[in-house]
């Protein structure tokens, strides 16, 4: 009687280390599955970062070729100028100045960057 108890609780725990087997091999499986998104998701990030700045980069020039000379800035232009023109203008001066306080030129010295 004894026997066949004791054969019994050794298959008992011999079906739990095959399930425990099981469910270590799922959970590598998960494992494995996140440290590939993780990857991914790095990747993206650093190429989002190469982006932003080189859209940085691409805003700098376009304000730099859209917004006029700041002397012009300081007498009334001959012409009628729009609302939503002028609307414009304000942003793109502040979008620079922004772009520009928060940037880091390779050419910039620590008195200029802080200016």
């Amino acid at each position: 009687m004894e026997l066949h108890s004791r054969d019994r609780e050794l298959t008992e725990i011999a079906k739990s280390i095959a399930s425990l087997a099981e469910l270590f091999k799922d959970l590598s499986v998960l494992v494995i599955d996140q440290g590939t998104l993780l990857d991914s998701v790095e990747y993206n990030i650093e190429q989002t970062a190469v982006e932003v700045e080189e859209a940085v980069k691409e805003l700098n020039v376009a304000t730099k070729l859209v917004t006029p000379p700041a002397p012009l800035l300081s007498f009334t232009p001959p012409f009628q100028v729009s609302e939503e023109y002028r609307k414009t203008q304000v942003y793109l001066l502040t979008a620079s100045h922004h772009l520009w306080s928060r940037s880091r030129s390779p050419f910039q010295t620590e008195e200029t960057r802080n200016f």
